[in-house]
């Protein structure tokens, strides 16, 4: 093998290595921060991605609440479907609920969950995967919410 495809070589061989490097160093655990975030709306502009599977939902959820994405946006349209696949690293009750005070909101009255609950329990256990489906019922937008030791507010829920 000449110098030059040696030299070719070694160059591939770096820069995969700087960028795997780089790659993992940005995917560091940050649910170690510490902390519980207050509740409060945000003020950033939620970026909603279009999910692999139209109507289904992945959702990470931090020993902090912290999520990924954050925040959690869901848009469904009357009569969809949604499904959404929480893994958690904190046990606590994931539901959909009506716009106010996080403490006292009632169940959102435009979805309906498919197990007849009003959501369902998540990191029990820590870190396993739970399905949650729910049916889009009436428009609306609605607070998606985790309670554990307090709420937490998490994203939003529109129905059209």
């Amino acid at each position: 093998m000449n110098t030059a495809w040696r030299a070719a070589i070694a160059l591939i061989t770096v820069v995969l290595g700087v960028s795997l490097y780089f790659g993992l160093r940005n995917t560091e655990d940050t649910s170690a921060s510490g902390g519980e975030p207050a509740i409060t709306e945000s003020s950033s502009t939620p970026t909603t991605t279009a999910p692999a599977n139209p109507g289904t939902y992945d959702i990470t959820i931090a020993a902090d609440a912290g999520t990924e994405p954050s925040p959690v946006t869901i848009d469904a349209k009357v009569g969809d479907t949604v499904t959404l696949n929480v893994t958690s690293a904190m046990i606590a009750h994931f539901g959909i609920y009506e716009k106010g005070d996080p403490n006292t909101a009632a169940p959102a009255k435009g979805v309906t969950w498919s197990d007849g609950n009003d959501g369902g329990i998540v990191g029990d256990p820590v870190g396993k995967v739970k399905t949650l489906k729910f049916a889009a019922t009436a428009p609306g937008t609605f607070s998606i919410q985790l309670h554990a030791d307090q709420a937490y507010e998490i994203g939003t829920l529109t129905i059209s």
